[in-house]
C-alpha cells in the first residue's frame, strides 16, 4: 500500500486528543448518601458501571473516526496486481475487530471470564496476524509512483506537407505543429517512448530519448514530396504495438488540407482495430486565415526557341482569402479588387557558375526581364503572358514571382528552363521542289527555311541524291511521297537503329508487295474511300506528337480536312497508332519501332501525302488546302519529336525523376579515349554540390528524384547544362476537408479528433495498474462518525437521566436534614 499524501498520516497523532480530553476531565463531587436512599444509590452505581463502558466505547470510535479521516486525507492506493490479497487482509482484520467487539459485549454483559478471555485472546491474534500479513505485504510489493504519469508509447505524425507553411499572425503551421507536438511530448513520464513521424520516407523509429524526440521535432522542415499520410500513419500505429507499455496512442498533428488527406485509406481501419488497443487523436491547432495568392505552371509557346527570338509565357494569376469568425486579422472586403504585380527574372548566362566560394554556393546573377499586373477579386484567376527575351545558345534558367508577401509564399513562384540549341541539321527529300519548299517552311516559321536564326539548318534533295547523301550529318529525315525502293533501302534501317529520326508521308510513288518488307512495315493496299472522304482523328492524344494539339481550345477541327486515299498498313507489334481515319480502324499516323537497337532513334509514318500539292498527289486530301494550320502544326509537332527538340522536359515537376540529355550522339567522337568525365550538381536547398561521374558514351544524366522546387544547375568542364522543377498546382490547395470524413478514415469510434491540446489527456491513468483506497476510507470514515453521533447521543442522553437522579436524591438529603 502506497500513500499519496503520506505526509498526512502524521494526523493519526489526533487520536490521541480524546484520549487526553478523557482523562483530564473533571471529576464528580463525592457525595455522601442517606441509608434510606442506599438502594437508590446501589442501582446509580450499576448504571454507572454500565455508562462508564459506552464512554470507553465513545472514546475509542472518535479516536478511530480522527485516524479514519487522516487515512482518508493521506489518499492511500493499493497495486491492482495485490488487489486480492489487501481485500484477504481487510477480511481478517474485520473478522478481528468482530471478535473484539463480541468480547466487550461478553464483559459489559458480565459473562464469564473464561469467554471474555477467549474472545479477546482470539481477536488480539487475528489483529496481529493482519498486522504482520500487511507490513510483509507491504515491504515486497513495488511502491506505485505518483509523481508522474504512467510511461507511454506515443507516436507523433506531424503533417509536414506544403500548406504546412502557411502563415497566420508571422507563424507557420508546421511552427504551430511543433509547439503542439512538445507540448504533448513535455507532458509525458520520462520513460516514455516517442516516436516523431513525418512525411518523409524515414523509417518510423522511436527516439533514444525525449530530449532527442524534441530536437527532432525542431528540425523539422516543410517537405515538397511526401509519402501519403495514410503509410504514415499505418506505420505509426504498428510501431507503437511494439512495444510492451500499455499506454499505447497515436498523435495526427495536421490543418486538414484536401491536398493533404485526399481519398481515405481502405486498410488502416482494420490496423486501427487491431490489438493491443491503440488510442488515435487528430489535432488541428491550426487556421487558414489570410491572403493567398499564387502562380499556375508556366506555359511556353516554345521550350526550345531559336536563337534571338522572343518568347511568350503564360501562367495564370489566382487570389484566394481565407478569414475565420473572431480571427483580429483584417479581412478583405469581397467586392474589391487587389493589385497584383508578376515579374520575370533571368539568370546571367555565365560558364563559371554556379561555383563554391569560402564554402558557399554563389549562384548567376538575376536580372528583371519583363514585368506585368492585373487586378483580381477574391476567388479570381486571370492569365498573364511575359516574353523571354531572345536569347543566344545555351541554357537558360529563369522564374516568375508574384510580388510582395501573402499567408503562402511556396506558391509565389514558378521556375522554367529555356534550351536554345544551335540549328538542327534537318533533311527534306521530294520527288516535287515545291512541295519540299513548303513543308521546310512549315518546319521553320516564323523565319524561312534558309535563314540562319531558324531551329532547323534544312537541306532539300530529291531520291535520286538519298543514296549519295551521308545521313549520319542530320538530326532526322523527312520523306515526302517515298518510293517503294526507297523505303526497302537498308541505309534508313541503319540510320534510325543509330538514333536518327525519320518521317515518312507515304503518298502515291509507293507501290504493295505483300513479300518485301520496308522501314514502314507491310503496306496491305492503296484505299479510295468515297466522296465524302474520311478524316484524321487522334487516337493517343497525350503522345508527345498530338499533346500541343490537345491544348487547343475548341480542339482541331479535323473534320473540315477531308481525306480521299491513304495507304493501309498491316498492323504488328512495332506499330503505335498515334491517329486513324475517323469510322474505321485504319491507322493514319504510326510510331514505327523498326529496330532492336538500344539506342534507335523514332520513326514516324503518314499514310496519306502532305502537302500533296502535285499533280498527282492533290487528289489524296486536303490537309494543305487554305487555311491549314491543323495540319502546319501536325508536320512541326512531328518534326520536332523526330528531332527531339520538343517537346522540351527542362521544366519538370517535383516528385519525379529527371532524365538531362547531354551530347547528341550523332555527333560524338568515336577517338575519346576518356574513360569518364566529372560534373557538379548544384540542388536547390542543398549546402554544396553534388558530384556526378559520367561515361563519355552516356548521353543522359538521370536525376531519380527531384526533391524541391526550384532551379538545378549541372555544370562540366566542357558543358553546362540543368532543368527546373516545380511544385505542382495540386499540392497547395488548402481547402480543408469535412471532419466527417474523418470517420472514413479511422471509424467514427476509433479516434477522437481535437483543435486544442489542452483536451487531450495525454496521460494514461494509474487505475490501470492501481485501485485509489480514498473512496473506501472516506466511506469507513463516515460510518465511523455516524456511530460515534449515536453513541454520544445515547450517552448524554443517559448522562441528562442520571443528573436529573441526582437532583432527586440531593433534594431529598436536604429535606432529611
Amino acid at each position: 500500500m502506497t500513500f499519496l499524501n503520506a505526509t498526512l498520516m502524521f494526523g493519526l497523532v489526533a487520536m490521541a486528543i480524546p484520549l487526553a480530553l478523557h482523562l483530564i476531565s473533571k471529576r464528580e463531587p463525592r457525595t455522601v448518601a442517606f441509608p434510606a436512599i442506599r438502594f437508590l444509590q446501589q442501582r446509580y452505581q450499576s448504571n454507572r458501571s454500565k455508562l462508564q463502558v459506552r464512554r470507553w466505547w465513545l472514546l475509542a470510535l472518535r479516536m478511530l473516526a480522527l485516524a479514519a479521516l487522516a487515512v482518508t486525507l493521506a489518499r492511500p492506493a493499493i497495486l491492482r496486481s495485490l488487489s486480492t490479497t489487501w481485500l484477504s487482509i481487510g477480511i481478517v482484520a474485520v473478522f478481528g475487530i468482530v471478535l473484539l467487539s463480541l468480547a466487550a459485549i461478553a464483559y459489559s454483559r458480565g459473562q464469564t471470564k473464561r469467554l471474555v478471555s477467549g474472545l479477546l485472546a482470539a481477536a488480539l491474534l487475528t489483529l496481529l496476524v493482519t498486522l504482520l500479513w500487511a507490513g510483509a505485504t507491504f515491504a515486497r510489493g513495488p511502491a506505485i509512483n505518483f509523481e508522474a504519469q504512467a510511461p507511454a508509447a506515443v507516436a507523433i505524425v506531424i503533417d509536414n506537407s506544403p500548406t504546412s507553411l502557411w502563415k497566420v499572425a508571422g507563424r507557420t503551421q508546421l511552427q504551430q505543429h511543433a509547439t503542439s507536438a512538445v507540448d504533448l511530448i513535455s507532458r509525458l513520464a520520462p520513460a516514455s517512448r516517442i516516436a516523431i513521424i513525418d512525411r518523409s520516407a524515414l523509417p518510423a523509429s522511436f527516439a533514444i530519448d525525449v530530449a532527442a524526440a524534441i530536437s527532432k521535432v525542431e528540425a523539422l522542415t516543410a517537405r515538397e514530396v511526401t509519402l501519403p499520410l495514410g503509410s504514415q500513419i499505418d506505420a505509426a500505429l504498428r510501431l507503437v504495438r511494439t512495444s510492451d507499455l500499455e499506454n499505447r496512442q497515436v498523435f495526427v498533428l495536421s490543418n486538414l488540407a484536401e491536398s493533404t488527406w485526399g481519398t481515405p485509406s481502405s486498410s488502416l481501419q482494420s490496423v486501427i482495430q487491431a490489438e493491443p488497443p491503440v488510442s488515435v487523436t487528430v489535432v488541428n491547432t491550426t487556421t487558414f486565415s489570410g491572403m493567398n495568392r499564387s502562380l499556375s505552371l508556366p506555359k511556353l509557346s516554345d521550350a526550345t526557341p531559336p536563337k534571338q527570338t522572343p518568347t511568350p509565357v503564360t501562367l495564370a494569376v489566382s487570389l484566394e482569402t481565407a478569414e475565420l469568425e473572431g480571427m483580429d486579422s483584417p479581412s478583405m472586403d469581397p467586392v474589391a479588387s487587389s493589385a497584383i504585380a508578376v515579374e520575370m527574372m533571368l539568370f546571367k548566362l555565365d560558364a563559371l557558375m554556379p561555383i563554391i566560394r569560402d564554402g558557399q554556393i554563389v549562384y548567376p546573377e538575376t536580372k528583371i526581364v519583363d514585368r506585368t499586373s492585373t487586378r483580381l477579386m477574391p476567388s479570381q484567376s486571370a492569365e498573364v503572358v511575359l516574353t523571354i527575351p531572345p536569347l543566344s545558345e545555351g541554357t537558360h534558367h529563369a522564374l516568375v514571382r508574384l510580388v510582395g508577401d501573402d499567408s503562402l509564399a511556396i506558391d509565389d513562384v514558378r521556375y522554367f528552363t529555356v534550351n536554345v540549341l544551335q540549328p538542327t541539321p534537318l533533311l527534306v527529300v521530294g520527288l516535287v521542289p515545291e512541295e519540299t519548299r513548303l513543308i521546310s517552311g512549315a518546319i521553320t516559321a516564323p523565319f524561312a527555311w534558309d535563314d540562319p536564326n531558324a531551329e532547323f539548318k534544312i537541306d532539300r534533295i530529291s531520291y535520286q541524291d538519298l543514296l549519295a547523301t551521308r545521313l549520319e550529318a542530320y538530326k532526322a529525315c523527312v520523306l515526302l511521297d517515298p518510293p517503294s525502293d526507297v523505303l526497302s533501302e537498308a541505309m534508313l534501317k541503319e540510320y534510325v537503329s543509330r538514333g536518327g529520326g525519320l518521317l515518312v508521308c507515304l503518298g502515291p510513288a509507293a507501290t504493295a508487295s505483300d513479300s518485301q518488307k520496308t522501314i514502314v512495315g507491310e503496306m496491305v493496299r492503296r484505299w479510295r474511300v468515297p466522296a465524302a472522304g474520311t478524316f484524321l482523328q487522334p487516337a493517343r492524344p497525350s503522345h508527345s506528337v498530338l499533346a500541343p494539339l490537345a491544348e487547343i481550345s475548341g480542339g482541331v477541327p479535323w473534320n473540315l480536312y477531308p481525306v480521299r486515299q491513304y495507304w493501309q498498313l498491316e498492323s504488328d507489334s512495332r506499330s503505335t497508332v498515334l491517329m486513324n481515319y475517323a469510322a474505321t480502324d485504319h491507322a493514319a499516323l504510326v510510331q514505327r519501332n523498326s529496330t532492336d537497337a538500344p539506342n534507335s532513334g523514332r520513326c514516324l509514318v503518314l499514310t496519306t501525302p502532305v502537302p500533296a500539292l502535285s499533280r498527282d498527289t492533290r487528289s489524296w486530301n486536303d490537309l494543305f488546302s487554305s487555311d491549314s494550320w491543323p495540319a502546319f502544326l501536325l508536320v512541326r509537332s512531328a518534326v520536332d519529336y523526330i528531332s527531339a527538340r520538343g517537346p522540351d522536359t527542362s521544366t519538370t515537376r517535383v516528385g519525379q525523376p529527371q532524365t538531362i540529355k547531354l551530347i547528341d550522339r550523332l555527333d560524338q567522337v568515336a577517338e575519346n579515349t576518356e574513360t569518364s568525365y566529372k560534373a557538379q550538381l548544384f540542388a536547390p536547398g542543398n549546402p554544396g554540390a553534388i558530384p556526378l561521374i559520367i561515361d563519355p558514351s552516356a548521353e543522359n544524366i538521370v536525376v531519380p528524384e527531384v526533391e524541391r522546387s526550384g532551379t538545378y544547375w549541372i555544370r562540366g568542364s566542357s558543358f553546362q547544362s540543368g532543368f527546373s522543377a516545380n511544385l505542382p498546382v495540386t499540392a497547395t490547395a488548402v481547402a480543408q476537408v469535412d471532419t466527417s470524413l474523418l470517420d472514413e478514415w479511422f471509424g467514427s469510434d476509433n479516434y477522437q479528433y481535437v483543435s486544442d491540446t489542452d483536451e487531450i489527456d495525454i496521460s494514461h491513468s494509474q487505475e490501470s495498474t492501481s485501485v485509489a483506497l480514498q473512496s473506501p476510507a472516506m466511506l469507513l470514515a463516515l460510518i465511523v462518525f455516524l456511530l460515534e453521533q449515536i453513541l454520544s447521543n445515547r450517552f448524554y442522553r443517559s448522562t441528562s437521566s442520571i443528573t436529573a437522579m441526582s437532583s432527586v436524591t440531593q433534594s431529598a438529603k436536604t429535606t432529611a436534614a
